[in-house]
């Protein structure tokens, strides 16, 4: 599937005020094959809420007897622990370690 974006090509001035050129309209395609490496899924995005929802209710089914707050707690100091690009399996580990420690 593919969709149209457009882009302006732009003129630079000597005095840095840029003069549109044309408009292009390009097609853009949804899946880059060329952009490879870990997928997004291995991830937790912690600004995007429902991600930091669902990982936090993961953890919540692994230590019932938990409060919410104790295991959100546990779950944010793992990720200053760990670099959100190591990975969800990671953090999780560490924030159910976190949890063990309390």
């Amino acid at each position: 599937m593919s969709f149209v974006g457009f882009r302006q090509v732009y003129k630079s001035n000597a005095n840095s005020d840029r003069e549109v050129l044309k408009l292009e309209i390009t097609k853009i395609m949804a899946d880059d094959k060329s952009k490879i490496g870990k997928p997004d899924r291995n991830l937790i995005n912690f600004k995007e809420k429902y991600e930091f929802d669902y990982a936090l209710k993961q953890l919540q089914k692994q230590a019932p007897t938990r409060t919410k707050q104790e295991v959100k707690t546990a779950l944010t100091d793992a990720a200053k622990e760990i670099s959100p690009s190591e990975g969800r399996e990671k953090i999780m580990n560490q924030a159910r370690k976190n949890l063990k420690g309390k």
